[in-house]
Formats: C-alpha cells, sequence, structure tokens
C-alpha cells in the first residue's frame, strides 16, 4: 500500500538552508548567504527516506522510489525577534520547530515577514515539475509552510 505525504513533516519536505547559523545563532557572526532548498516527493516505503536531509539534492542521494510532487505551494517568511534584536542579542529562545514559530509569533514575541519574491510577488512559491524549490540569497531564519499540495495526494 502506497503511503504519500501530505503534510510539511511528514511529507520529507527537505527543508534545508545552506546557512551555517540556521541552527547556532551567533551573536557577532558574520552574515551569511545562503539557498533555501525545498524538495517534495512521495515513497512507497517511508523507512527508506533516511535520516539526515543535508545535502541530499546536491548529491543526487534522495532514494530510489521518491517520485516528486509538482504544484505544491509554500509559503516562506522571514523570522526575527519582535524586540528588534538580532537573534544572538535577543533574551528570546530561538523556536527549534514550525509550530514554535507559530505561537512565538501569535504571543507577539517573532515577527513574521512574508518573503515577496514568490508568484506574482507573494510569500508563495511552487515546487517544480522536479518537486523542488530554490530561493537562492537569504541571509536570516525563515519558516516555511506548506499550504496547499499536490493533486490527487
Amino acid at each position: 500500500m502506497k503511503k504519500k505525504f501530505s503534510s510539511m513533516v511528514a511529507s520529507i519536505a527537505i527543508v534545508t538552508v545552506m546557512m551555517a547559523s540556521l541552527f547556532v545563532p551567533l551573536a557577532n557572526a558574520a552574515p551569511m548567504t545562503g539557498t533555501l532548498h525545498i524538495l517534495k516527493y512521495s515513497m512507497d516505503d517511508v523507512s527508506q527516506a533516511g535520516e539526515s536531509t543535508g545535502g541530499l539534492q546536491e548529491n543526487g542521494q534522495l532514494p530510489a522510489n521518491a517520485v516528486p510532487l509538482a504544484g505544491v505551494i509554500f509559503e516562506v517568511s522571514e523570522m526575527t525577534p519582535a524586540d528588534g534584536k538580532a537573534w544572538g542579542d535577543s533574551d528570546l529562545i530561538f523556536p527549534k520547530t514550525g509550530q514554535e514559530a507559530i505561537d512565538a509569533a501569535n504571543a507577539g514575541l517573532v515577527k513574521l515577514t512574508p518573503l515577496t519574491t514568490g508568484m506574482n510577488g507573494t510569500n508563495r512559491y511552487e515546487t517544480n515539475q522536479n518537486g523542488q524549490i530554490d530561493i537562492p540569497d537569504l541571509n536570516g531564519y525563515y519558516l516555511v509552510r506548506e499550504v496547499s499540495s499536490a493533486q490527487g495526494v
């Protein structure tokens, strides 16, 4: 029985920001620019997806039975502390999950600023025929949310 992924987490929406500062915010760290890679695919056997997402796209190591899903739409917003300080200088604890980021934004602790280089000047991005989205030249921390899935999934 074929298992399909329908949510951002369950779908193995591989979200990799190629910035060293993504998971270790440091005060006084030099700003780094990188590319946000989003991959969306389905698989027959989820156990073959592997544990690590780092470098899978660049090394061509996606699982052999992975089927790319085109037409999936994601929203991308930059996350900054609402106190106006840099992450390393703020007393705010960096959200470790998407839900923590949303909760912090709802509580007024984190500001979410839509990235407006997507479709028609919005913060919406659609996966291509290879099931991927690449957003280059980013600097900072971003919340990525899947807002619509591929047809039939």
